[in-house]
This record gives structure tokens, C-alpha cells and sequence, in this order.
């Protein structure tokens, strides 16, 4: 089958090539729609088997799904990315349609197809794909996410062929049966460290042309966030990595450190000194690490964080104490105790060498994560006393700050993986 265009919002395709049709007066098409919708809500969106026990063939649905048009607005998946995850496994992240489809989410459906080498073929992947989607045998029976909301959904896809290059598509399923493909991914090679957003897929062991001329582009703190922001979380879905700032990139995927390291690099493209500022918790917690830069005498940073609280800070606090201390109340772990204890001082990444920029394999960072360690760091509290009479986070503060993340972990992933990422 073909994937929908997102040019042309309003237009359904199925199972079969071709776009749906339309016909029928608007009042049957309202009889229709309200139908299936009191369908949806007397059987529920988490009983799959029971709702289409009831329903029609599927058949007759389809033939009568035809005279149907699909819902006005945004109702497909977007920006399905693929990252790195082992020699045989990829990491799919996609966004939920903005679109709300409310109690009658239940699945998403996963396909892939292979496509030859980005370098060696003229044509775009959804001309490379037609006639060769192939479905993921027991992948997504049931998402378990709203729509309407930015967080994104993953799933790690195993047992493919390694070296092979991928892409994949994502279809979201409601009780009212409308079938909405994304686009397809960009190319990922599995088991490979070199893809490349910008470069027609494919990159090296240093930033291509295409690379540089973005990063350039990139001139302001602001755009230097909103591109780290695209990058997907890294979950280490297999084992404990530091990345380069290369290494993410070519593995499409970065944590706090590996974030910092990449947004250091493009700001000392347009003059800014390349830093890294830690800011170190308590043993209840993870430390976070981000990029601090000076602006007409004011100081922000870039921030690399699944959590809304702990992200990019605007050019406006007066030292790097004050900088820090707009973190303390929310940064917190899953039981809401405050935790944060000490910063460092600003670490020039000069002294390193290309190391943390270019290095390749998992440890790229893994010196710069042990120097900033060594760094002379400052303590929050000079005393006992005031620790003592923190406040936890309240119920609804928990709710939305540290039970909100943008990258959702794969469910899929193994408990061990859960356990790396549970305060991310």
C-alpha cells in the first residue's frame, strides 16, 4: 500500500492502493459516523477482541467504510525516526497524530520494507517502498498512549537483518476502523553508525558537507535548541553508552551529556567558548549535564532532557549560581524529593582535543564524564539544616514533571534498560 501525503490531509489510503472514495448523501454519512463512534463507546478502546466480535465483517466494513471520509484534521503519525539500538535492532520513534481521536485509540501497527544504499539510488524512499512493506509479526497490540499530547511512543524492532538498510511506517487503529499511514522514515542501516539527517542518509567518520552548512545555519542559542530538540532520546536500550557528538548523530539518538556535547560544538561555530556546566544530585538521583553560554553579560544554557523542567534556560540570569538555581525546585526524582546538591564550574572542552567530538563506538564521552567529575563543584547548601526542610513535590507537581516525558522508554525494552532510564 501507499503512505498518506501530508499534503493532503484529507485523504485516506488502505490496505489497497488508491485513495478512498466518496459518496452518499451528508446525512447518511452522519448516521455512519455516529454509529460507529456509539460503537466505540459502549465497547471501549481496550477491549480489541470483544468491540470487533460485534462488527461487521471485515469485508462488508471496508465496503461500507468507503463511503466514509476520513476525519478533518492532522491523523497520522509523524516524524517516524529511527536510531541505533544493537547489531540486529533499531529504536522506531514516532509522534502521535495531533489530531484527537480520544477513547477510540487502541494500536499502532508497525510495517518495514528495505530499500537500497541512500548513496546509490536516485529515488526517494516512499518510490522505493511500493509493494514492499512487510508487517512486524507481534510488535504493538496495544500502545497505550493519548493523542493530542507531545510526548512521543517507541518500540524496539529486533531480529532484522544487519546491514541492511530500512525504513518504516506507522499506522494508527481506532474502534471506528480508520487507518491513517505515516511517511516513511529516512533510510537506517542496521547495525550501523552512520546515518546522517542531512546528507541524503548517509555520513562518515567526520560531518559531511551537508552537515556543516546546517550547523552553520544554526547561529543562535535558540536554533541550537530546536535542533537537539528533534534528535530522539537516547535509551540504551542495550547497555550504559557515552556518545561523541559525532557518534549520536550518526546513531540518531543523544542523552543529556551527548546533547550537551553536540550543542557545545555548534555554539563554538559562531563564537560562543565551548562548556559544559554539571549540575550533580544526590545519590536519590541522576546528575544532568548541560551546555552554558553568555550573552550580552546574561547567562542561559542548552539542555538536553526528557522533562519539561530541566530544559533550555533563556539568556537572563546574572551568574551561573542563579542559572543553577532555576532547576532546584523541579529537579526531582519519581518520589518528588528535591535533589539537586551541587554545580561545577564552567569546563572548557578545548583542552580534550577532537576526542569528544569525532571519537566513534560507545565511549566517545566517557573521558569528558569523568573530567567534569574532577571539576571544583559548589555546594547548594553549606549546611545540614535547610536540607532537612525541603519540601517534596506534591501529587500534582509529580504528575506533570517527572510523570511527563517527551521520549517515552520503549515498553518493550528490557527491565534492565527501565532501570537505566527511570529518573531520565
Amino acid at each position: 500500500g501507499s503512505c498518506t501525503d501530508s499534503d493532503e490531509e484529507d485523504r485516506e489510503v488502505g490496505e489497497e492502493e488508491g485513495e478512498m472514495t466518496f459518496v452518499g448523501s451528508e446525512e447518511e454519512k452522519d448516521k455512519l459516523r455516529l454509529s460507529l463512534c456509539t460503537h466505540s463507546r459502549r465497547h471501549g478502546s481496550g477491549h480489541l477482541e470483544e468491540a470487533y466480535s460485534s462488527r461487521p465483517s471485515a469485508d462488508d466494513e471496508d465496503a461500507l467504510l468507503k463511503n466514509v471520509p476520513p476525519p478533518s484534521g492532522d491523523k497520522s503519525c509523524r516524524n517516524v525516526q529511527v536510531s541505533f539500538a544493537t547489531d540486529s535492532s533499531v529504536t522506531v520513534t514516532w509522534r502521535p497524530p495531533r489530531g484527537a481521536y480520544g477513547k477510540d485509540l487502541f494500536r499502532y501497527r508497525m510495517e518495514f520494507a528495505e530499500v537500497p544504499e541512500p548513496l546509490k539510488s536516485p529515488f526517494p524512499v516512499d518510490e522505493q517502498t511500493k509493494g514492499k512493506w512487510r508487517d512486524i509479526p507481534n510488535q504493538i497490540k496495544h500502545a497505550g498512549y493519548e493523542l493530542g499530547v507531545l510526548h512521543s511512543c517507541s518500540w524496539v524492532v529486533t531480529d532484522l537483518k544487519h546491514g541492511a538498510w530500512v525504513t518504516f511506517r506507522v499506522r494508527v487503529e481506532n474502534c471506528s476502523h480508520y487507518k491513517f499511514w505515516s511517511l516513511p522514515s529516512q533510510a537506517f542501516c542496521v547495525g550501523g553508525r552512520n546515518f546522517s539527517a542531512h546528507g541524503r542518509g548517509v555520513g562518515g567518520d567526520a560531518w559531511t558537507l551537508e552537515e556543516e552548512a546546517f550547523f552553520q545555519s544554526l547561529n543562535t542559542p535558540e536554533k541550537v535548541q530546536d535542533y537537539l530538540d528533534s534528535i530522539p532520546m537516547n535509551h540504551e536500550v542495550d547497555k550504559d553508552v557515552s556518545l561523541s557528538a559525532l557518534e549520536c548523530v550518526r546513531q540518531n539518538h543523544a542523552h543529556c551529556l551527548e546533547g550537551a556535547l553536540l550543542g557545545a560544538y555548534i555554539l563554538s561555530l559562531h563564537g560562543f567558548p565551548a562548556q559544559l556546566l554539571d549540575l550533580r544530585a544526590s545519590k536519590w538521583d541522576d546528575d544532568h549535564v548541560v551546555t552554558p553560554f553568555q550573552r550580552n553579560g546574561l547567562w542561559g544554557c542548552l539542555s538536553v532532557s526528557n522533562h519539561s523542567s530541566l530544559r533550555f534556560r533563556n539568556s537572563v540570569y546574572n551568574s551561573i549560581r542563579e542559572l543553577v538555581m532555576s532547576y532546584f525546585d523541579d529537579y526531582m526524582n519519581g518520589e518528588g524529593k528535591r535533589t539537586l546538591r551541587c554545580y561545577s564550574k564552567p569546563m572548557d572542552l578545548k583542552q580534550f582535543g577532537d576526542d569528544w567530538l569525532y571519537q566513534r563506538g560507545d565511549e566517545g564521552s566517557r573521558g569528558i564524564a569523568y573530567a567534569i567529575d574532577q571539576v571544583p563543584h559548589y555546594r547548594i547548601f553549606r549546611d545540614s539544616k535547610n536540607k532537612s526542610t525541603l519540601r517534596p513535590a506534591d501529587e500534582f507537581m509529580l504528575k506533570t514533571t517527572v510523570d511527563q516525558r517527551e521520549w517515552h522508554h520503549p515498553s518493550n525494552a528490557d527491565e534492565e534498560a527501565h532501570e537505566r532510564n527511570k529518573n531520565r
